[in-house]
């Protein structure tokens, strides 16, 4: 995706506030759904002035840490639920669900076919782009995590 169909995701209304929310966070994170629909406010911590992830992967059981990006932010509630709350709840992966999205996105202009996947794939390039870094490869954003990091500590 680009960084002009992400605005227009993000200014289009959404019939589903969980949708919205939970795709545009997909969208800076490159969280797969299946990490999306089990993500609980424990796994969310605040660490010297950031935001990280830390969970079990659902696909691999391992252990991962996710620090987040500044503008991914903006979509996590803003009243946090408590310990092992789910931070998206309603949202469950399935066939309406997807229906719904589809039905987002051509609201929105954008005649791709959109799906939680395409956005694992796809959502460093998006993330990286709006840092006005660049990235010469298009790959998952697990494999781009240290480039968040290393660019935090250079700041300070």
């Amino acid at each position: 995706m680009s960084w002009e169909e992400v605005c227009k995701l993000d200014a289009t209304p959404c019939k589903y506030p969980y949708l919205k929310n939970s795709f545009l966070f997909a969208c800076f994170t490159g969280l797969r759904k299946s990490d999306i629909e089990k993500l609980t406010w424990s796994e969310i911590r605040e660490f010297d002035g950031f935001t990280r992830i830390v969970w079990k992967q659902k696909k691999t059981g391992g252990q991962e840490y996710l620090d987040l990006p500044q503008q991914a932010l903006k979509y996590l509630n803003t009243r946090p639920g408590k310990g092992d709350d789910l931070v998206f709840p309603g949202f469950k992966y399935g066939p309406w669900l997807l229906l719904e999205l589809r039905r987002w996105v051509m609201a929105a202009g954008i005649t791709k076919d959109i799906t939680f996947l395409f956005l694992c794939l796809t959502s460093v390039r998006t993330s990286l782009l709006y840092q006005r870094c660049l990235v010469t490869e298009n790959l998952p954003l697990h494999r781009y995590t240290h480039v968040f990091s290393i660019r935090r500590n250079k700041r300070r």
